[in-house]
């Protein structure tokens, strides 16, 4: 078990209201958790909608242990082709920009299908 230190310097690292059901869990992924669910709709949704009917695939997760603080998006999308990696995720980026300015971390991966 976690010294209530340790769990303590953990949670407020991801800067949590509440501490994440198990901290002894890896990696910390869970899609569309319940706190953090509607975020990750609401990018998944703004992403399709910006790119329309070329977005193959859009995966969203949290990966803050629930407290919807740091994600993980997939964007797959015939958009990309021909497009430099840098072009492709300010692409993607500047159709979340709201979203991003409520987060505290993004990792973001694109791809041509």
């Amino acid at each position: 078990m976690l010294s209530s230190t340790l769990r303590k310097s953990v949670v407020s690292g991801f800067r949590c209201s509440k501490p994440p059901p198990s901290l002894l869990s890896y990696p910390f992924a869970r899609p569309f958790s319940a706190s953090a669910g509607n975020t990750e709709q609401g990018i998944t949704k703004a992403i399709f909608e910006g790119l329309g009917d070329s977005a193959a695939e859009v995966k969203v997760t949290d990966i803050s242990g629930g407290c919807g603080s740091m994600y993980n998006v997939q964007v797959t999308s015939q958009l990309f082709k021909g497009v430099s990696k840098v072009k492709q995720s300010r692409m993607v980026q500047d159709l979340i920009k709201k979203e991003i300015g409520e987060m505290h971390g993004l990792t973001l991966k694109t791809k041509v299908p």
